[in-house]
């Protein structure tokens, strides 16, 4: 549950960079680095971590498909 929680934190201030027209990459850097220091799952760790250190167009397309995978298996909703 917590892995849930902290993947929708991640696709939260993806969201709202991209729809107020701020830096994603920056937005996500940012937000995977508190992640990153407070998760307890070494999986969600490891991801956190290599998005801190991506370049900026691997971080926002990375996101990105992760965003279709969790939409595609259900666990997130977009119109």
């Amino acid at each position: 549950m917590q892995s849930q929680s902290e993947l929708t934190t991640l696709m939260i201030a993806w969201q709202i960079a991209r729809v107020d027209g701020l830096n994603q990459a920056a937005s996500i850097r940012k937000c995977a680095r508190r992640l990153r220091d407070t998760t307890k799952d070494s999986v969600l760790y490891e991801l956190f971590k290599t998005l801190v250190a991506a370049p900026e167009y691997k971080v926002v397309k990375c996101v990105s498909a992760l965003h279709d995978k969790l939409v595609q298996d259900g666990l997130l909703y977009a119109k």
